[in-house]
């Protein structure tokens, strides 16, 4: 296991923590209603992200791999867990 794509994937995590709570904080408050849309906002917009991403660092170079660790493994994958959209939902 390489520690350096470890760091930056954990990096990347905590910022998609708090992305998550920040950004679905912010549409519960304005959304008004009991339903998850905080949930279901991140986990759209992480979604077409990681979708977008993935195909535009394909082939960008050797530093490809720790752009798409950082990027989707760690933000965008910390952004979209699904669990939170289960655990809302119960």
């Amino acid at each position: 296991m390489n520690l350096q794509l470890l760091g930056i994937v954990m990096a990347g995590g905590a910022l998609g923590a708090a992305g998550r709570h920040l950004i679905g904080g912010w549409v519960v408050r304005n959304a008004g209603s009991s339903l998850p849309w905080g949930t279901l906002a991140v986990n759209l917009i992480g979604s077409f992200a990681a979708g977008f991403l993935f195909v535009w660092l394909e082939n960008r170079g050797p530093t490809a791999i720790y752009w798409r660790a950082f990027l989707i493994v760690g933000i965008l994958g910390a952004l979209t867990t699904y669990s939170a959209l289960m655990l809302e939902t119960l």
